[in-house]
C-alpha cells in the first residue's frame, strides 16, 4: 500500500526550488522578522482518501512591508496554479485550485507584515 503523501513537506521543498531566496517553512522560525521574507504552509483540512488527497493548505507570506508581502504571495500563487505532475517526495499533482486569492492577515509584530493564500491540492502517492 501506497504511503500517505505529506502535503505540507512536498510543498516547502517545491518553493525551495521555485524561490531560493525566501525561507519556507511549516513553523515559523523564531524572531522570524530577522530572516524575511519568508513562506509558511499549513495544511487546514481537506478530504483524503486511500489512493488521493485534496488538502487544503494555507500559504501565509512574511516580509517588511505590505508591498512585499503581497508582491511574493502573488508570484507564489502564480507558481502554484502551474503546479502539475511529479514532486519531491513522492507524489503526482493532478491540479491546483485557488479558493482564497492572497489579501492581508493579521500579525501581532509590528516589525513585518503578512499577506495569505487558501489552496486546494489534488494528489496522490507517486507509487500507486
Amino acid at each position: 500500500m501506497a504511503e500517505p503523501v505529506d502535503v505540507e513537506l512536498i510543498l516547502t521543498t517545491w518553493l525551495r526550488g521555485r524561490f531560493p531566496d525566501v525561507r519556507s517553512c511549516t513553523e515559523l522560525p523564531a524572531r522570524v522578522e530577522t530572516v524575511l521574507p519568508v513562506v509558511q504552509v499549513a495544511t487546514v483540512g481537506g478530504p483524503a482518501a486511500r489512493f488521493g488527497s485534496r488538502p487544503r493548505i494555507d500559504v501565509d507570506v512574511f516580509a517588511a512591508d505590505y508591498g512585499s508581502a503581497r508582491s511574493l504571495a502573488l508570484r507564489v500563487r502564480d507558481e502554484l496554479l502551474a503546479l502539475r505532475g511529479p514532486v519531491e517526495p513522492g507524489a503526482v499533482v493532478k491540479w491546483t485550485r485557488i479558493d482564497s486569492d492572497p489579501s492581508r492577515r493579521p500579525y501581532e509584530n509590528p516589525a513585518l507584515r503578512r499577506v495569505g493564500l487558501t489552496v486546494t491540492i489534488a494528489l496522490h502517492p507517486a507509487a500507486y
